[in-house]
């Protein structure tokens, strides 16, 4: 039987390891945009080009049928911040109608929700949240209750959402150990990546039209993915630098599938612990 929320539990009981535990590992959760399940080279798409997230898998492990609690960005993201389902953490639709334009108040969260970024933070992690947010009323960055659980907050920075990543690992405090909430804008659009992939080589699920413009559409947003992947090897390469690789927890999953390819919104997402 698929389990929806199996990554969530999972997580969870990683977390509550790690805030019991002696030897405290540290953690850097990786969360990607509108990505789908089956467009990395470890689950198998040999047209993309995520050597990264490759050697991750192979010393890790993978989910095959891993599914999350909505299909689209913001209740996804508060189900997995706060391990409840959207109609029991009050984010029921996409925290960007809590921008100002729409002038809309929008609820956090229902009152005492628990955030596990407060149970690690009190634990004596040191937290830090970089990368698009999109819970709650700021999409950009962490705000209201949320704040609470961490140390340090920005928003997406550039294009890519991760340019931060390594600046934010460079000016933690060396003293604690560190949970890294990293979520990436790529690959949502708009697609700015540069060219990687040809038109001719990506794989055309059979549920999206066999054209030229889809060949086109689906070259960018394996750009867009091979550009993450790329600096998910400078976070790698950063651990290893200042010797805390070894007893670091890295866990990758999407939000949920992509979508502007259609037919690819869904709540089945890659997900892996290594």
């Amino acid at each position: 039987m698929k389990k929806p929320v199996f990554i969530v539990l999972l997580v969870y009981w990683s977390l509550d390891i790690a805030a019991q535990s002696a030897e405290r590992p540290n953690i850097v959760f990786i969360i990607a945009d509108d990505l789908s399940c089956d467009d990395l080279s470890c689950y198998r798409n040999k047209s993309i080009k995520t050597p990264n997230l490759q050697k991750l898998a192979e010393c890790g492990i993978t989910f095959n049928n891993t599914f999350l609690t909505a299909a689209n960005c913001s209740p996804s993201r508060a189900s997995i911040a706060t391990g409840r389902w959207p109609v029991s953490n009050g984010q029921t639709d996409l925290a960007t109608g809590a921008l100002p334009q729409y002038n809309v108040p929008w609820p956090e969260f229902f009152d005492g929700i628990e955030y596990f970024q407060e149970i690690l933070k009190n634990a004596g992690y040191y937290m830090a949240q970089s990368g698009k947010w999109h819970i709650g009323y700021h999409w950009l960055h962490a705000s209201g209750p949320a704040q609470k659980g961490f140390h340090h907050t920005d928003h997406k920075g550039g294009e890519s959402g991760c340019e931060n990543w390594i600046d934010v690992l460079e000016n933690r405090p060396k003293d604690k150990p560190f949970f890294m909430w990293y979520a990436a804008h790529d690959p949502h659009v708009p697609w700015t990546a540069p060219e990687v992939h040809s038109p001719e080589d990506v794989i055309v699920p059979p549920y999206i039209p066999d054209t030229e413009f889809m060949r086109k559409q689906l070259a960018k947003y394996y750009d867009e993915i091979c550009r993450m992947d790329t600096y998910i090897g400078k976070v790698v390469d950063k651990l290893k630098e200042q010797g805390v690789y070894k007893n670091t927890l890295i866990v990758f999953m999407s939000d949920n599938g992509r979508v502007v390819l259609r037919f690819g919104e869904g709540r089945r997402i890659p997900a892996g612990i290594f």
